[in-house]
Parts: C-alpha cells; structure tokens; sequence
C-alpha cells in the first residue's frame, strides 16, 4: 500500500486555505497577509501563490505585490448546483436579503460532524458565539441541519459527538431528540429568546429538491432587534420560495444587424 505524502497534502490543504482566506477578506492580499493569518513561513507562501499565478488561479498584481483570484477559481464547483448558482441565484438573494432586512445572512452546511459557513454576507450583525463553525450538536443551525435524519441516525451522530466533546459540551441523547423533533415540525430553528429582544438565529433548510447537499439559510438578528421570529421568517421563506423561480432572462443582442437574438439566464 503506498504511503501517503505528508508535503503534498500540507500543500493541497494550503491551496484550499488560500482560497478560503480570498473568499472571505474579499479583496486582494500580499504574501505577507496570507503568511500571518495561517502561520505560513513567507518563503512557501510566496511559492504557492507564484505556482497558482502560473496555473491562473490567481493574478499578481507586481507594483502593489498583491494577489487575487481570477475567474477561472470563480468558475470551481457552480456545476455541483447549477439550480443554486450556475443557473440560480441563491448568492443574489441573499445579498438582497441582508440589505433588506440590515442583517447578516449565512449560508450553512455541514462537514463531517461540524458545521460549516459557506458564505456570509454581512449586514451589521454577528453571530452569536454558539452559531460559529463548530460541532453539530452545539447550535440551532447544528440541530436543524440534524433535523433531516431520522431518530435512529441522530443516536449514533450524538453518541459519536459526544465520544470526542470534552464532558461540559456532551449533550442528553433524549433531550437532543426532542429538540430535534421540535424543530422538524416547526420547519424552522429559532435561538431562544430571539423575539424578545436577545439576539441570534432564524434558519430555515434549502429544499433538497435545489441541492443533494444538506444546506441551511439563516438571518443573524442583533440584540434589541424587536421584530420577531415571525417577520424574519417569513422574510427567509420568501427568499427560499424565490429559488424555484427561474432566473430572469436577458437578451444578448447579435453583432449583425437583424441578427436572431440569443437568451441567457443571468447568474
């Protein structure tokens, strides 16, 4: 059996963490930037971000000695949901959304037995603590993600999680469930105390029917915000109501005069 390359995989890793660091800073970075955030010796750093320039992944800009993603890493993975990206418009909405409502909106999946962030776009709040990227059973945007499984699933995702918690962050199998089944029901995960001023999430889960992927949508409301779990909800069920609805078309007129025009789907 052949051994595995602990240097190729550091890079690979690396590769991805860059592109993370991108889609999050939105705005280009020097090899200084990259280096401090990750911990990265300079002298690597600097190698990577030249290889993926090679490969065009990224552009350098060499007066400002700043890096950016091209459009060909814009173009990595909108095939995997094309209802959502390639031809939806998932990003859009919520962009819509956050500055609708003056709140941040977050996209959430899972990985393994963690959540996930996927985008956030940010409208002047932040999520609370418990909603950052973490374990599954911790939050309400873990157990809503939960939700989609059946009892006897989520006994063995909780015996697992609890087998690697520490002891104070451990959940009651029982008690678990039946939050659980509360938030099935309900369609929705709410935090506690959210109407009366408190602060947190509302969230719903994306349709499978729009992604094989267990994705969920959430708006992040600030303390003191007294609208209530209703009215955001009912904000997010528009937006996720508005995915089943095709992307607008746009006519993209032909170079000759008289030319058939020819259609395309925006996003």
């Amino acid at each position: 059996m052949a051994t595995l390359d602990v240097k190729k995989i550091k890079s690979a890793k690396r590769v991805l963490e860059i592109f993370e660091f991108f889609n999050s800073k939105r705005s280009e970075a020097t090899v200084m930037e990259i280096a401090r955030e990750y911990g990265y010796p300079q002298s690597s750093t600097s190698e990577l971000l030249g290889c993926l320039v090679e490969l065009g992944f990224l552009t350098r800009d060499r007066y400002r000695r700043t890096y950016r993603p091209t459009a060909k890493v814009a173009m990595l993975g909108a095939w995997t949901h094309p209802r959502l990206f390639r031809r939806g418009h998932l990003l859009t909405l919520m962009d819509d959304l956050a500055a609708e409502l003056e709140c941040s909106v977050v996209l959430t999946g899972c990985v393994g037995l963690r959540t996930e962030h996927l985008e956030v776009v940010h409208g002047g709040t932040d999520l609370p603590g418990i909603e950052n990227a973490g374990p599954l059973s911790r939050g309400q945007l873990g157990r809503l993600l939960l939700s989609v499984h059946d009892r006897i699933a989520i006994r063995k995702l909780v015996h697992r999680m609890n087998s690697e918690a520490a002891e104070d962050q451990r959940v009651r199998c029982e008690d678990f469930l039946v939050e659980i089944d509360d938030i099935r029901t309900q369609g929705f995960a709410v935090s506690a105390g959210l109407s009366e001023g408190a602060g947190g999430i509302v969230a719903v889960r994306l349709p499978q029917s729009a992604t094989n992927e267990n994705l969920a949508l959430s708006v992040v409301v600030g303390e003191g915000d007294l609208r209530g779990c209703g009215f955001f909800l009912r904000a997010l069920r528009e937006t996720v109501a508005t995915l089943a609805t095709p992307a607008p078309l746009t006519v993209r007129h032909g170079a000759l005069q008289g030319q058939t025009p020819l259609y395309a789907r925006v996003g």
